[in-house]
């Protein structure tokens, strides 16, 4: 768990470390230098990425309006990976989720225009090895994925070479919203990126990826999908 200011800089307070019984303070030994946002108002938007590298865990940060990859050591060493190039981003999307597949983080992003948008057909590919990001579109069109917007799933998690998505908020009129019931994995991970749906009439409840499987907890008991 990595706490950081929330609004006006990005840097790091305090990291803790799961034990399996309780969280242990981690000291930050490397001297991670403060990045200044150009108003103490704006926040800071942090994601922290699915999957996993040997002690190493991945945080995409929006700072001043660009998106910032930086890599995290469980020892608490924290570094600046890089900043993704401008015609990589070149819609200025704000990171909503990430993941590791083969040494590439696949980062999912949202632009602002009427509210806040996902964009669920593209992708930045991030090479934590060779530090460089390319833009990466997914074939199909609009019907195509999940059709929840605003952040995108609500629940998401990876197994494999595939990324799951649950449930979301699909988008209503101009205001609205209703639950998205369905479930879908992002598969031929790291090469082809590719939507896959899993499941539909998903129940509404709060909702759990284990081990590519999908459970889903309501009033009436718990569902169980496998993704």
């Amino acid at each position: 768990m990595l706490l950081h200011p929330n609004f006006g800089s990005f840097s790091v307070l305090l990291m803790f470390k799961w034990n399996g019984h309780r969280f242990e303070h981690t000291q930050i030994f490397q001297n991670f230098e403060t990045i200044r946002l150009s108003d103490s108002k704006t926040r800071v938007e942090a994601i922290a990425c699915d999957g996993e590298m040997a002690d190493v865990t991945f945080i995409v940060a929006n700072i001043n309006g660009d998106m910032h990859v930086f890599k995290l050591t469980s020892a608490g060493a924290m570094e600046l990976l890089l900043k993704v190039p401008d015609d990589v981003n070149n819609m200025r999307g704000q990171a909503v989720s990430a993941a590791l597949f083969g040494g590439k983080l696949f980062i999912f992003f949202g632009v602002h225009g009427c509210g806040f948008r996902w964009e669920k057909n593209r992708l930045i590919v991030v090479d934590v090895q060779n530090k460089t990001a390319q833009a990466v579109q997914i074939p199909g069109d609009f019907s195509d994925g999940p059709r929840c917007g605003f952040t995108g799933a609500h629940a998401r998690g990876v197994h494999a070479n595939e990324w799951i998505h649950v449930g979301g908020s699909e988008q209503v009129g101009m205001t609205g919203s209703k639950f998205c019931a369905f479930a879908w994995k992002l598969g031929e991970l790291p090469e082809n990126p590719e939507w896959k749906l899993v499941a539909e009439n998903l129940p509404e409840g709060e909702l759990a990826i284990v081990n590519g499987t999908v459970y889903s907890l309501t009033k009436e008991g718990t569902f169980k999908i496998t993704a």
